[in-house]
């Protein structure tokens, strides 16, 4: 009933269909169309889990079944909680044999662990590093307890890109285990800051951000910015969260959790290995310690509290590769189409080159690749994000319940405003992420003539394609150069270069095509350094303080 009200009020759908057949592929005439249902006054800007948002969701999938696209077996929506996840305390528990951990003190879920329940055998793979076990079986239905950081870990070393927590859960996870328990090693028992579990920082009930941000934040200066920006202060604490919690996606679907000393100590109360054996044994790296079970059972359970009034959406749409050994990799296109909504005045942020223009663009690529001619031989999946103005919640949301598998994941491609391109001028960044990148982007803009910007990094974890660099998936973002109508009411459809639009869907279009027909796995380039941490250098938040070495949930 919804979808047919719209389609019946709003004439962009009306102008899309009548469209002439003899525009080109990239029409300008389309994507102009497309811009104006988005920023219609009727979907009120768009806010993230707002009725317009939701409204503009729905259009999405009818939009995505017309260009040929398939939903996943979830569906074409993935559902989130536009505010910070709050745990279930009565609901989460850890238990060894008969021994329960006290949560906050001796255990906490990892703020990006899917909520869940297992129980199996208590198995120690000593800091989770990949190995050669003879026998993987024991992983199977298991709770794997593993070790935070590396062997010879020591102020300044630099940790290895394996002691990365995401490369270990999801190597564990294809292993068969069932769950992750992660502990600190005994170089650190002695630091009274670790009597609690780590983690704390993130969760909303135990983090002490609430309360720096409005000693350091709530100044004259911040709140008008907000006030331009259309964010309650409620809106920018919920932002803080979610930007500290996309530090660090895990890309599981299996629980995970950190454990203190006392839970380390309890887990080797029955194991045939004394705990100061084994940790004689990892200190030297040449020698590996096998997994073994710790003659336990384990369970434990996280569950978050129920949020539905604040329900947010991805919408995700599938296209098939053509080629049997390449179909199951994927590419994804992303583009978010939340913006900043309306204020009580009625006043609207209609957000069309923010990012009314790249969702524009990711419907006239959904459509170009569905045509037999131009299917690859991967599979692509087309993503409009929901909450980038948010924090990135949407995106967190999708790689924290990815509904592909992570490490089949071979490109991420965001469009992020493009409306701007009547100069000929347009930003890329991530070029260095996959070593082909650069010279596919060079051939592709000399034959369009398009002048490339590869070198600005200044915005580059601004958008939804940070999080899936964050994961190891190369990624390549896309926008044209913002004026002075970002994030105000004057951002307006009638302002865009459509023709310009097109030109640059061409690009891309030339750029996702040779990606995914690329022969071979993906090949990452950490040209960002992300996972080059230096043993005890505190991780940079985007917040004027820093977070200590023992509260990174990123190892």
């Amino acid at each position: 009933m919804l979808l047919a009200l719209l389609l019946a009020v709003l004439p962009g759908w009306q102008r899309e269909a009548t469209a002439p057949t003899s525009d080109p592929i990239f029409s300008a005439h389309k994507l102009h169309a497309d811009v104006d249902f988005l920023c219609s006054s009727t979907l009120e800007g768009r806010k993230t889990a707002s009725w317009g948002e939701h409204a503009a969701a729905q259009w999405l999938i009818a939009r995505f079944q017309q260009c040929g696209l398939q939903p996943l077996p979830h569906g074409w929506l993935q559902s989130f909680s536009s505010r910070p996840r709050q745990l279930s305390s009565a609901n989460c528990q850890l238990q060894f044999g008969k021994q329960n951990f006290s949560l906050g003190t001796s255990f906490l879920p990892h703020p990006n662990s899917p909520p869940g329940f297992a129980q199996g055998p208590l198995v120690f793979a000593g800091f989770g590093l990949p190995q050669d076990p003879t026998d993987t079986r024991i992983f199977q239905n298991a709770i794997v307890l593993i070790l935070r950081y590396a062997p010879a870990s020591e102020s300044g070393v630099e940790l290895p890109q394996e002691a990365i927590l995401a490369a270990k859960v999801q190597r564990l996870q294809e292993l068969g285990a069932a769950a992750v328990c992660v502990v600190e090693p005994p170089f650190f028992a002695a630091d009274p800051r670790l009597q609690l579990a780590n983690g704390r920082f993130f969760w909303p009930s135990l983090s002490p951000l609430p309360q720096i941000a409005q000693s350091r934040l709530h100044t004259p200066e911040v709140q008008a910015k907000l006030q331009q920006q259309n964010f309650s202060w409620q809106d920018a604490e919920d932002f803080l969260f979610f930007q500290a919690q996309a530090e660090a996606p895990l890309g599981a679907s299996i629980p995970v959790i950190y454990g203190n000393a006392s839970v380390l100590q309890a887990a080797f109360a029955n194991s045939p290995w004394s705990w100061q054996d084994c940790w004689r044994q990892l200190q030297y790296p040449a020698t590996k310690l096998s997994p073994f079970s710790l003659r336990t059972t384990a369970s434990l359970r996280i569950q978050l509290e129920p949020q539905a009034q604040s329900q947010s959406w991805n919408v995700i749409g599938y296209l098939p590769g053509t080629d049997p050994r390449q179909r199951q990799r994927t590419i994804v296109i992303g583009a978010h189409y939340d913006h900043l909504g309306a204020n009580a005045a009625g006043q609207v942020w209609p957000g069309a080159n923010d990012n009314a223009s790249g969702v524009a663009g990711l419907l006239a690529l959904a459509q170009f690749f569905a045509q037999p001619e131009h299917r690859p031989q991967r599979s692509l999946c087309f993503v409009a994000f929901g909450g980038e103005e948010h924090g990135l919640s949407g995106s967190l949301a999708f790689c924290r319940h990815p509904p592909l598998n992570p490490s089949h994941m071979d490109a991420m491609l965001n469009l992020e405003g493009i409306g701007l391109g009547g100069n000929q001028e347009l930003w890329v960044l991530g070029s260095s992420s996959q070593a082909e990148f650069a010279k596919l982007l060079q051939v592709q803009a000399s034959v369009l003539g398009l002048r490339l910007h590869r070198d600005e990094e200044a915005n580059f974890d601004a958008s939804d394609h940070v999080l899936f660099y964050r994961l190891g998936i190369p990624v390549l973002a896309f926008h044209t150069q913002a004026d002075s109508a970002y994030h105000s009411p004057q951002d307006l459809p009638q302002r865009l270069h459509y023709r310009g639009m097109a030109r640059i869907l061409t690009f891309v279009a030339g750029i996702l095509s040779e990606v995914a027909n690329l022969p071979g796995p993906r090949t990452f380039q950490d040209y960002r350094s992300h996972f080059q941490a230096a043993w005890g250098a505190p991780l940079p938040l985007p917040f004027p303080w820093e977070l200590p070495f023992h509260q990174r949930i990123d190892y």
